[in-house]
């Protein structure tokens, strides 16, 4: 079986200018999550099925996902290979062509 290609790191969201406003509206989602948990939470039980909880949990993963795919697209499918530079040892070595 062939081994799979490693893909390339995603670009940092913070770097990204376009991903500005998707990354408040992820933050956004997360606190209005968390306040429709602790809605939701009644005797110390928590309902998961909850409506508002359910369409908080989908509004926040809608927007990572948006994110994620800006990520994608901003990055660069074939970065630039690294070249080794060839060692002084062997720059040296080579005699001089007259």
């Amino acid at each position: 079986m062939a081994d799979k290609k490693e893909k390339p790191p995603l670009a940092k969201a913070e770097d990204v200018a376009s991903a500005k406003s998707l990354l408040e509206a992820v933050a956004k989602g997360k606190e209005r999550l968390t306040a429709v948990r602790a809605a939701t939470t009644k005797d110390g039980k928590f309902d998961k099925y909850n409506l508002k909880y359910r369409q908080a949990h989908k509004v926040l993963k809608r927007a990572q996902r948006h994110l994620k795919c800006e990520l994608i697209r901003v990055t660069p499918k074939h970065p630039p290979k690294e070249v080794p530079e060839p060692a002084e040892e062997a720059v040296a070595e080579k005699p001089a062509e007259s």
